[in-house]
């Protein structure tokens, strides 16, 4: 290499901590244009939500960081009110009425917010991820 790897992006550090480099300029620069315009990837998780879900569906919700104690939480804010856009689509896989109802859902998140996931499950169809409050 002549010239140092450069930093293009990271990808979820708090799940796997996978950063994106590149060789040379060129390459950093057209990476940096893909993941922009959002073309070579897509985000996909999975969770469980507890509550029945729809099938699939568009949850479209502005969020704002909150400091709630020694942490920092994702909740639903108007976007005049310094909430930033945040979309997610979702697909129920399967749906079990064991423990008053268990959805496994399909998540993508276009937005990237912080615990967008979490947020939109909670606030946008009223279903609580897992093991969260």
């Amino acid at each position: 290499l002549e010239e140092p790897p450069r930093f293009v992006h990271r990808l979820a550090t708090e799940l796997s901590g996978v950063m994106l480099l590149a060789r040379h300029r060129a390459a950093a620069s057209y990476a940096k244009d893909m993941i922009r315009q959002r073309a070579f990837w897509q985000r996909a998780y999975w969770g469980v939500a507890c509550g029945r879900t729809p099938k699939s569906g568009t949850i479209a919700m502005p969020l704002a960081q909150e400091r709630r104690g020694d942490r920092m939480v994702a909740k639903p804010r108007r976007e005049d009110d310094d909430g930033l856009p945040a979309l997610t689509e979702y697909k129920t896989l399967r749906y079990s009425p064991l423990a008053g109802g268990l959805s496994l859902l399909e998540l993508n998140p276009y937005s990237g917010r912080y615990h967008q996931t979490r947020a939109h499950c909670s606030y946008g169809f009223r279903a609580p991820l897992f093991g969260d409050p």
